[in-house]
């Protein structure tokens, strides 16, 4: 059985705070291959490694990165920068860098390459125009395009587009397809395995989901919560196919 890449959602989250030092030292720890993260781009145009829009009620983009970084510390937090992590992971784990925002694209690109070949790393997005803007830029960088906004001002249009996103203007562009594993349904994966597109589902952290799409070569990466737990089961499968 191929193994399936374990991508640590914000790290190890069952371990450590997401997308902190100490979450992504427990996912390189848990056996995970890759490391999934969040970027933002503080009011001093500083990339920093945070999933939310705001700290204690303050946007992101309005804040210089020392004022966000104690905003952290009073949460008991410690904020990573982009360069941090970067730092940090280089030579160690792949990527998976989610970009938050748009407009930084080429920054922050330029940033993981200096320390990531780019086989070694993907950027993913909700958003199709990041992504061009990444391929534009470096056209051997590989890109995901994440399906399953949790909100839309056109919630129908936008949740039938993710259950049937493979046309020319996306299958074209990206090398992934990122939906969350409710989207999994309808033939999902029959028409991504017609276009030989790759898929990797989020977030997966049920012990009897995980067994299913371990099992299921249409899938080619698991993002979780749970990488240790993903791993200890690939292990588990792995030995019971060996034995046969």
């Amino acid at each position: 059985m191929k193994e399936k890449l374990i991508i640590a959602h914000r790290g190890a989250t069952d371990l450590a705070t997401e997308n902190t030092i100490e979450a992504f030292s427990g996912a390189m720890e848990s056996g995970a291959d890759m490391i999934e993260l969040d970027i933002r781009m503080t009011r001093d145009q500083k990339p920093v490694v945070f999933h939310d829009k705001q700290i204690v009620g303050r946007p992101i983009h309005d804040l210089e990165f020392n004022e966000v970084f104690e905003l952290g510390l009073g949460q008991g937090i410690k904020i990573p920068t982009l360069e941090d992590v970067l730092q940090f992971t280089s030579g160690k784990i792949k990527l998976d860098i989610e970009l938050k925002v748009r407009g930084h694209e080429k920054e922050i690109a330029s940033r993981a390459l200096n320390y990531f070949a780019t086989d070694q790393c993907i950027f993913s997005s909700f958003n199709i125009d990041s992504l061009n803007a990444l391929k534009k830029f470096n056209h051997r960088i590989q890109v995901g395009l994440i399906l399953g906004k949790e909100r839309s001002k056109k919630p129908i249009s936008t949740r039938l587009g993710e259950i049937f996103p493979f046309n020319h203007q996306i299958i074209d562009k990206v090398d992934y397809v990122i939906p969350h594993w409710k989207l999994l349904k309808f033939g999902f994966l029959k028409r991504s395995q017609r276009h030989d597109i790759k898929v990797w589902v989020w977030t997966v952290n049920d012990r009897t989901k995980i067994l299913k799409y371990l099992r299921d070569p249409r899938i080619t990466g698991i993002i979780t919560d749970k990488p240790d737990l993903v791993f200890s089961l690939q292990q588990s499968i792995g030995m019971l196919h060996d034995s046969f």
